[in-house]
């Protein structure tokens, strides 16, 4: 196996601290997803399935993101590390691309509509096990 040179070694970890830093949020999200589901049980006809959503989130990232870094270690040259990046990086992001080209889609006049506010309130738990800007 030959020696791996500083040229791919610093790009692998560019390429890899980008895309952490790119999914971290979507992690994230699906975290809270699950929290929330958990907290909340009450609002959820089952609220399995919702914690379950936010479960395939949270998993679908980090598997998005070992695959992409498994790819990554295989280029082999820095223009490959690159390009392999840049692939996976379009496939992960594919649903963003995919929701800003509707324009005229219900469901994206919904989420950005003056209703925002409605469908996304706050709701506060008196559990024991939240965090202290939880509680109301």
């Amino acid at each position: 196996m030959p020696a791996i040179s500083i040229k791919m070694t610093i790009s692998c970890l560019f390429c890899s601290l980008i895309l952490h830093m790119a999914l971290k949020d979507d992690l994230g999200n699906g975290l809270q997803k699950m929290k929330y589901a958990l907290n909340h049980s009450s609002k959820f006809q089952d609220y399995k399935l919702a914690f379950l959503a936010g479960l395939v989130q949270a998993s679908t990232v980090l598997l998005v993101e070992t695959l992409t870094i498994l790819a990554i270690l295989q280029g082999g040259t820095v223009f490959n590390v690159v390009l392999n990046f840049i692939v996976i990086a379009v496939l992960a992001f594919f649903d963003d691309l995919v929701y800003r080209a509707l324009r005229n889609e219900k469901f994206k006049k919904l989420l950005e509509s003056d209703n925002q506010a409605k469908i996304l309130e706050i709701s506060y738990t008196t559990s024991s096990l939240c965090n202290s800007g939880e509680t109301g």
